[in-house]
């Protein structure tokens, strides 16, 4: 494995807890649409 700077593993880390907000707030919408329809649909 390769050692990595201290600056890449910051970034790292940031994008890591970015991708979990991201993929909670994609789950929100998409629970939001599926509500949204009615019954015929």
């Amino acid at each position: 494995m390769q050692i990595q700077p201290p600056v890449i593993n910051i970034f790292e880390k940031a994008v890591r807890k970015a991708g979990r907000s991201l993929l909670r707030d994609f789950g929100e919408i998409e629970n939001l649409q599926i509500q949204s329809k009615g019954l015929g649909d």
